[in-house]
C-alpha cells in the first residue's frame, strides 16, 4: 500500500533511507511472496480473514499457512505499521477508548510505556511487540510475536492497536 506521508515526514525518528528500504524493499518482497499461495486458498478473501485465527483453522494448508505466517504476516504487520505512524500526533491525539484501555488495563500511560518498552526490548532476534485488544474478553494487552507472526493468527477475537517491528534490520 501506498505511505500516507512521505518517506522523509518521520525525521529525525526514522530516517528517509531506512523508510524507502523498509516499503520499497522488505514490505514489497512480502506481497510477492504472497503469489506462492495455492489456488486452494480463497483469493477473493481479505489478508484479515486469511490470518485471523489461521493456526486452529483446518482448512488451510500446512504449505499455505507457512506462506500466510511468513508472506501474509509480513505485509499485515507493515500495513498496520505505517498506518500507525505518523509524522504530527501526540497523545492528545489519542481516542477515548484507547485512554480509557490503557487506564483501565494499565493503570497509567507510563505504566503502559514501560511495560510496553520492557516488552519490546526482551524480544530476542526478529519479531514485533503488539499492544492488543481482545473483543471476547474487552481487555488490552502487551504480546510479543517472532519473525512475522501476529496476534490474530492465534485468536480472531484479537486486534492489533499498535504495533512495534523489532527486527534487527528495524
Amino acid at each position: 500500500p501506498s505511505l500516507l506521508y512521505a518517506y522523509d515526514a518521520l525525521e529525525p525518528h526514522i530516517d528517509e533511507e531506512t523508510m524507502r528500504l523498509h516499503h520499497q524493499k522488505h514490505h514489497a518482497s512480502y506481497v510477492a511472496g504472497l503469489e506462492g499461495l495455492s489456488t486452494s486458498t480463497p483469493s477473493n478473501s481479505c489478508l484479515h480473514n486469511l490470518l485471523g485465527g489461521m493456526f486452529s483453522n483446518g482448512g488451510i494448508s500446512e504449505k499455505d499457512k507457512d506462506i500466510l505466517a511468513r508472506f501474509g504476516g509480513g505485509h499485515y504487520n507493515h500495513s498496520l505499521f505505517w498506518q500507525y505512524m505518523s509524522p504530527e500526533s501526540s497523545k492528545a491525539d489519542m481516542s477515548p477508548f484507547l485512554t480509557d484501555r490503557i487506564k483501565s488495563d494499565f493503570g497509567s500511560f507510563e505504566e503502559f510505556k514501560r511495560e510496553f518498552n520492557d516488552k519490546s526490548a526482551k524480544v530476542f532476534g526478529s519479531g514485533w511487540c503488539w499492544w492488543v485488544f481482545n473483543t471476547k474478553q474487552a481487555k488490552s494487552f502487551i504480546a510479543t510475536t517472532k519473525d512475522q507472526l501476529n496476534p490474530i493468527m492465534d485468536d480472531v477475537h484479537n486486534v492489533c492497536l499498535l504495533g512495534l517491528d523489532v527486527w534487527e534490520h528495524a
